[in-house]
C-alpha cells in the first residue's frame, strides 16, 4: 500500500485549481471541527453506500494513518441500503489494499488491515448515513453524488455539509472498460483525499 500512496501522492499537483478550491473548503471545515471538538469525524454520503462513499471512507482512514492524523475518524452511509459493490471491492484489492470479507450474505461486511496499525475499528458494509455506527452530531457530512445531494438538503446532526461529487463508475458495469474505470476511480479519490489530509496536517 505504501507504493500506491507514494504513486498517488506524486499526482496531487495535477488536481485542478477548481477542484482544490472545493477540497480546501473541506480542509477548513475539518480544521474548524478539530479546533472546536478536538477530533474530526467525516461521514461520506452517497445514495447506495456501495461504491464512491465506501472508497472515500477507506482513503480517509488510510491517509490519516499515512500522515499520522489520529484525530480523524471516517464513516460512510447512504440514503438507502444495498451492498458494498463487489466490483469496487475487487478494484481496491487489485491495488493491494488489504480488504477482506468477514461476513457474507446479501450485504457482506469487510475489514481493512493497514500494516503497522491496529486493526481498524470500522467495518465496511452498506448502511444509511444515520446508522447507529455513524456519528449523530458534530461531524462533516461529505456528499459525493448528485442524488444524495438532492435527497439530503439538510443532514441532521452535521456541523458542516459539503458537496464534492465523483462520477459513478457504475456507468462502466458489464463493459470492456469496467476494470479500468473502477481502478481509476480508486486512484482519483485517493489522490484527492491524500491532498486533503496533507493540507490538514499542516494546520493541526
Amino acid at each position: 500500500m505504501k507504493d500506491l500512496i507514494r504513486k498517488l501522492h506524486a499526482n496531487t499537483e495535477k488536481i485542478s485549481a477548481e477542484r482544490k478550491f472545493d477540497l480546501d473548503l473541506l480542509v477548513q471545515a475539518m480544521y474548524e471541527l478539530h479546533k472546536n471538538c478536538g477530533e474530526i469525524s467525516v461521514n461520506v454520503i452517497c445514495t447506495h453506500n456501495s461504491r464512491r462513499s465506501q472508497v472515500a471512507q477507506l482513503w480517509f482512514i488510510m491517509a490519516a494513518h499515512h500522515f499520522d492524523v489520529p484525530c480523524l475518524k471516517a464513516y460512510s452511509g447512504g440514503t438507502e441500503v444495498t451492498a458494498f459493490n463487489d466490483r469496487m471491492v475487487k478494484a481496491l484489492q487489485s491495488h493491494e489494499i488489504d480488504l477482506s470479507e468477514i461476513s457474507g450474505g446479501t450485504n457482506p461486511v469487510y475489514a481493512l488491515h493497514i500494516a503497522g496499525a491496529e486493526k481498524s475499528a470500522h467495518q465496511f458494509f452498506s448502511k444509511t448515513y444515520d446508522d447507529p455506527v455513524n456519528p449523530a452530531k458534530e461531524y462533516i457530512a461529505l456528499i459525493v453524488c448528485d442524488s444524495a445531494d438532492e435527497k439530503c438538503p439538510i443532514v441532521v446532526g452535521a456541523s458542516h455539509r459539503l458537496f464534492i461529487p465523483y462520477v459513478d463508475p457504475k456507468q462502466a458495469d458489464d463493459t470492456d472498460q469496467e476494470s479500468h474505470v473502477y481502478r481509476a476511480k480508486v486512484e482519483e479519490i485517493g489522490i484527492e483525499i491524500l491532498y486533503t489530509i496533507e493540507q490538514l496536517k499542516k494546520l493541526i
